[in-house]
């Protein structure tokens, strides 16, 4: 029996890593006389100031980091450089974030083009992309591999970061609203955010009483507030997980981090009523689920059913020998390369023919494959974009990474599979996690490469997908869950 280890467990690194660049690049300034207005139409005949702004960005009022962004008013265009730079503690480890953007955006700010980077110890993943004929055209580049991903937009996409300079003055009133398209870099997804205009109010920042606008920024069913100042800079941001930022200076922004924030990993463990000495034992569990909006996430279908506010979740039974039926759907899209599913790599592609030869039955291939990843990838909490190419490139990383990898050597080995996120528990607590499903002799089967365990165990309680921007549903989730074991059965 796979032992489980904590080392394994964090998909919420890089959760927290997207609500960072969530909450510092969604910076939508509000604009003058709008009311569910056009955004291109309200900002075209804006000419904004050139800015040079530093943050300190806080966790439960510790520092933990800084930003710094420059914004030039140009010929034709506005300039835009962003740096992101975090310092934060995931299972007892220290882990330096780096995060860096240059965007040329149009008069009316809307995305022309941009390049950004993101690096933390040896992982480092890079994405560039412009605005052609309603398609965003991303180019993303990964252990020297580089691939194109072509979004269709039917709307103006704007770069969240690039909103903020966006004047707050004159006109405004609370209860003024607008709905704008947004590119997160983060996801390389295009996502519409909503911001509302609250009340006047006077906020103390840099030992100074400031008035400022607070603005509500709904993204994903997660709040956020933003308070800009009369002269429309940002003075002060509030969002998940006791997140914030305030305008400092240079100086101050600079300044050394004591490192006395707690660690994220404990932050959102989630205490479980009941103990559990072997969970790999159970053969059904029953949850009562609150604070959650059960049409946002993905809690029905496959071993999981949904009835009123309880979630039952039953083990699969996995087969000793056998070959896909004719599946329900098409499973095409679990077969196939993506952004960070790079199945159609040559060394995943070699790995995968050598672990689980093509003569071998798909529940054979399943088994192997899940437990080289297990055998061979180092359990090391990662704050990375997750990606296949990466982890079999390092060799460690946490579950978000395994779920990657394996995802990736199944596809190249002729299996559907795709990647699950959500909780799980240990040692009295439930944690957020990913993990794999295999579609294998007629029906999907649960897999978890980080703890060695298919079918996974039934405290694997999914609520979402495992693509990036999925990861996102889980924002509004994060503080907001309850959880309480209604019900139980231990295998006979």
């Amino acid at each position: 029996m796979a032992k489980k280890s904590l080392s394994g467990l964090w998909i919420g690194a890089t959760i927290c890593l997207i609500v960072f660049v969530t909450l510092f690049a969604v910076r939508l300034g509000l604009f003058s006389r709008f009311s569910h207005g056009n955004a291109s139409a309200i900002l075209a005949g804006q000419s904004l100031p050139d800015r040079d702004t530093w943050m300190k960005i806080l966790q439960k009022d510790q520092k933990i980091g800084y930003s710094h962004s420059v914004f030039k008013n140009m010929t034709d265009h506005y300039s835009l450089e962003e740096t992101l730079a975090l310092q934060v503690t995931i299972m007892g480890m220290t882990h330096h974030v780096r995060l860096n953007l240059d965007a040329v955006l149009n008069k009316d700010l809307a995305l022309r083009s941009f390049e950004s980077r993101m690096q933390s110890g040896p992982f480092e993943f890079s994405a560039s992309g412009r605005v052609m004929d309603k398609t965003l055209i991303v180019k993303t580049e990964t252990e020297g591999e580089s691939r194109e991903v072509r979004l269709p937009v039917q709307e103006t996409p704007y770069l969240p970061a690039g909103l903020v300079y966006a004047v707050c003055d004159s006109g405004m009133a609370p209860g003024d609203a607008m709905s704008v398209s947004i590119f997160d870099p983060s996801s390389m997804a295009v996502v519409p955010v909503r911001i509302t205009v609250g009340e006047k109010e006077f906020i103390k920042v840099m030992n100074l009483n400031q008035a400022a606008t607070r603005l509500e920024i709904d993204f994903k069913g997660m709040t956020q507030q933003v308070w800009i100042s009369e002269h429309g800079e940002i003075l002060k941001e509030s969002g998940l997980m006791g997140l914030s930022s305030e305008k400092t200076d240079k100086h101050d922004a600079l300044a050394r981090i004591d490192g006395s924030a707690g660690d994220l990993t404990e932050l959102l463990a989630i205490p479980s009523n009941v103990i559990f000495d072997d969970p790999q034992r159970l053969d059904m569990l029953k949850v009562g689920l609150e604070g959650v909006d059960p049409d946002r996430l993905e809690l029905t279908g496959g071993r999981q059913s949904l009835s009123g506010k309880v979630l039952t979740i039953i083990k699969e039974k996995w087969p000793a020998s056998g070959k896909p039926t004719e599946a329900p759907g098409d499973l095409t899209p679990f077969l196939q390369p993506d952004t960070f599913i790079q199945s159609d790599n040559p060394a995943i592609k070699d790995l995968a023919i050598r672990i689980a030869p093509p003569e071998s039955a798909d529940t054979e291939k399943a088994e192997k494959l899940m437990r080289w990843v297990y055998e061979n990838i180092d359990k090391k909490p990662v704050v990375s974009m997750p990606n296949a190419l990466s982890t079999l490139t390092h060799r460690q990383g946490d579950c978000n990474e395994h779920a990657m990898l394996l995802a990736a050597l199944a596809r190249a080995a002729g299996i559907p599979a795709q990647v699950e996120t959500g909780l799980v528990y240990l040692r009295g607590k439930f944690f957020y996690h990913a993990w794999n499903r295999f579609y294998v002799a007629g029906g999907w089967i649960t897999a978890d490469a980080a703890f060695g365990q298919m079918p996974a165990d039934v405290t694997h309680i999914r609520l979402a997908g495992g693509a990036p921007e999925q990861q996102l549903d889980l924002v509004p989730v994060i503080g907001r869950i309850g959880l309480r074991i209604m019900d139980y059965a231990p295998r006979p």
